[in-house]
């Protein structure tokens, strides 16, 4: 289950929303695996890939900032947030609509 610590992200500097956080929990892991936050379109094109490092089974949190890799904001919109789990045990993934306003 993916929690949004927002369901708008506002990243314009004003230090009110300007980072999500998503709460979440592994099952299953017998070893630590990269996990990458996902932000995708409604039409379904990944627009950021924000790698999270190396995590285990238990309960995990991630943060993004509303920009892609080149450090631009993503235009104002709606989005789909995933937590993706690089692992041969990684089950389907789950998605939660996020909006962006600034």
């Amino acid at each position: 289950d993916l929690v949004l610590s927002t369901p708008v992200l506002t990243p314009n500097g004003d230090g009110v929303h300007d980072q999500l956080r998503v709460d979440y929990a592994l099952f299953g892991l017998p070893e630590p695996v990269p996990v990458d936050l996902e932000v995708y379109t409604l039409a379904g094109r990944r627009v950021v890939i924000a790698p999270q490092g190396l995590q285990t089974a238990g309960p995990q949190s991630a943060r993004w900032d509303g920009r892609d890799e080149g450090g631009e904001i993503l235009p104002p919109g709606l989005y789909l947030i995933a937590i993706a789990v690089r692992s041969e045990r990684s089950g389907d993934a789950v998605f939660r609509p996020m909006g962006i306003a600034y």
